[in-house]
């Protein structure tokens, strides 16, 4: 199982055939000072909740990056159990269902008094989506220790942490604590996407501090060249995946939009995939198929997980689906930490520590991290370059179930032979692995920030089929 904490809201999309941003919603995102925010409502005129952009008509889709990795997850065979804060007024209901609908674990959410969060959405001609947020005192940013587990549930084997509920108070404090003891526990993969946002008080220096000390309680980070621009402002990708990676020991992933991924394995070696192509409808929730796609790999990889060690074509351990059944050599919550504590350093690079006699084997998610092959990374990062792309094709957050994808990997996968068939000569494809500093005729540069959103269930009949001389499916995808 994988638990994914954070935001659950609401994206209200522009529906079909509306404008891309009309002048009453530029008139609107005027009014409320440019950027992204979370501001008191002014004068009466707007009140926090209140939806209004004349003229223009709005899609209520479920969405937040968190919400959108678990769905994900489900889509593609994972156990997924949902921690967030959704309220009980119609948004948070439609949450709820969305949620359920996928096969996603609903038991560890919190059912929350206050509002929905609304993120107001215009997207230009790239389909780069815009929001204006309405996150006032709602839901998503207010827990309590006592909503938080002090432990995981034995049959976890990552936690998926990121997105706005760890950047604002009062909430963000309480979910980085679960950060920390997890980490300490050492029996879970921790996985943080730090998905940087301007707007609501944007501070490049307040957020670097937030994100350097977030990611030393995790064992893998995946962010994306906007973010370290935000951040970093004027620093190079590979500057700082290289400090970041100094800090966390563990594996870090910078996804560069058209230019593919970037990333430095546990050991420090350096590894570039190129992008999957696309026919971009909008990149809405394409960072976050990324995300998905790519624990539900390293999830697979985990002690005590069906299929771990199986590489990269292995299916994503049906053994984990089902519940406390699959718990492998998982431990209890109050039992495990300590044990977990004091097993973390010692372990194997097999990835588990002998308890005592007769006890179960005590899971290490950092030597199973550092045991991971370079080519099984590899072929984790074509996977999720592909997810991405899939999802770029369609409208709204729609990220591939199982059988799409690997449909979709398995024509990538022969297209090198038909292309090597036809001309000798040319290139590899998506199944080569760019080294840093060689060109990919791709510029990563082209990037652009990218923002939480989601959609209806995806067709498992809708396999797409990717053209080489289209876009890529991480252009403009990599702050999702």
């Amino acid at each position: 199982m994988i638990v994914v904490a954070g935001e659950a809201l609401i994206d209200l999309m522009p529906r079909a055939g509306e404008s891309r941003e009309s002048p009453e919603f530029r008139e609107f995102r005027e009014f409320r000072g440019g950027e992204a925010g979370a501001g008191e409502a002014r004068d009466g005129e707007f009140e926090a909740g209140e939806v209004r952009a004349v003229a223009q008509q709005f899609d209520a889709r479920p969405g937040g990056a968190p919400c959108n990795v678990a769905v994900g997850l489900a889509r593609l065979g994972r156990r997924a159990c949902f921690l967030g804060r959704v309220g009980d007024d119609p948004f948070g209901r439609l949450l709820r269902q969305h949620l359920r609908e996928a096969g996603v674990d609903t038991s560890m959410v919190v059912a929350a008094s206050e509002k929905t969060t609304l993120a107001i959405a215009a997207l230009d001609g790239q389909g780069k989506a815009e929001y204006i947020f309405y996150a006032n005192g709602t839901a998503d940013w207010q827990w309590t220790d006592a909503e938080v587990p002090q432990s995981l549930p034995a049959v976890t084997r990552a936690l998926y942490v990121g997105g706005l509920a760890f950047r604002f108070a009062p909430g963000a404090t309480v979910l980085e604590g679960l950060m920390r003891r997890t980490r300490e526990q050492g029996r879970v993969l921790v996985f943080f996407d730090p998905n940087v946002r301007t707007g609501f008080g944007f501070s490049a220096e307040a957020e670097r501090a937030r994100v350097e000390r977030q990611l030393t309680f995790a064992h893998v980070i995946k962010a994306s060249e906007d973010d370290i621009a935000l951040l970093y402002p004027g620093r190079d990708y590979r500057e700082i995946a290289a400090a970041w990676h100094e800090s966390m020991s563990g594996l870090v992933a910078v996804t560069l939009g058209a230019g593919g991924v970037y990333a430095l394995a546990p050991d420090g070696s350096e590894m570039h995939v190129p992008a999957a192509p696309a026919r971009v409808v909008d990149t809405v929730g394409a960072g976050d198929a990324f995300a998905a796609a790519m624990l539900d790999r390293l999830a697979g990889e985990m002690p005590g997980a069906a299929g771990a060690g199986a590489g990269p074509g292995s299916a994503s351990g049906p053994g984990d689906t089902t519940g406390p059944a699959s718990a492998g050599a998982g431990l209890g919550d109050a039992a495990g930490a300590g044990a977990a504590r004091a097993g973390a350093a010692g372990a194997g690079a097999a990835g588990g520590l002998d308890g005592p006699e007769g006890a179960a084997a005590v899971p290490n998610a950092a030597a199973a991290l550092r045991a991971i092959t370079t080519e099984v990374l590899r072929g984790l990062f074509e996977r999720a370059s592909v997810s991405a792309a899939l999802t770029c094709e369609r409208a709204g957050a729609q990220s591939p179930d199982a059988c799409t994808l690997d449909a979709a990997m398995e024509d990538e996968a022969r297209r090198p032979a038909e292309d090597l068939a036809a001309d000798p000569a040319a290139g590899t494809g998506l199944s080569s692995a760019l080294e840093p500093g060689s060109s990919d005729g791709l510029d990563p540069g082209s990037s652009s920030e990218l923002d939480p959103g989601s959609s209806s269930e995806l067709d498992p009949g809708s396999s797409s089929r990717l053209d080489p001389g289209l876009s890529s499916g991480l252009e403009s995808a990599s702050n999702g």
